[in-house]
């Protein structure tokens, strides 16, 4: 992706492919996670597509500094929505990964001109896990992971959702 670095939409589907493929011959669960800025628009509107654009980048170099595995992918889906493809991540492992995702963004200082102040950032995120079988493909696994999005910007947005797990990042701090 030009503008973050990032691996770009048709990289993502190429690796996806690979992963899946990997992971079935190794019988290892591989995790998906889709991820969209909280109200980005609202961002862009406010502060312009100049400062939106920056906010990508700097979303872009957090999320490749959190993929530290030689075979864990960050990509940039479209818009303000990022993947990542996380091989050998159990269901357990990807929700721990999200909530420490999620943390890390608290730290990221966002400050466009004339604001004064830092501008906070939340991700929602969407995570399905699988140990694939000969019927997972990389459509199925994105529509399972866009689903499991939706409904983590249902519930109320700053949090991962994963139906395999029937469990939010948020209610597994109380855990």
């Amino acid at each position: 992706d030009a503008l973050t670095g990032l691996v770009n939409r048709r990289g993502l589907d190429r690796m996806l492919h690979a992963e899946i493929a990997a992971a079935r011959r190794e019988s290892r669960p591989l995790t998906l996670m889709l991820c969209d800025l909280d109200h980005f628009k609202h961002f862009n509107d406010t502060y312009g597509h100049v400062q939106g654009d920056e906010c990508l980048k700097q979303v872009g170099r957090l999320l490749r500094e959190v993929c530290v595995r030689p075979r864990d992918i960050a990509a940039r889906y479209g818009g303000e929505e990022f993947a990542l493809i996380l091989p050998n991540t159990p269901r357990s492992g990807s929700m721990t990964f999200a909530r420490a995702l999620g943390q890390m963004l608290k730290f990221l200082k966002i400050r466009p001109p004339g604001s004064g102040e830092d501008i906070p950032l939340t991700l929602s995120g969407g995570i399905t896990t699988c140990i694939p079988d000969e019927h997972t493909s990389a459509e199925s696994m994105l529509m399972r992971a866009d689903e499991a999005l939706y409904a983590a910007k249902t519930q109320g947005r700053n949090r991962f959702f994963s139906f395999e797990m029937q469990m939010d990042t948020i209610e597994q701090r109380q855990i």
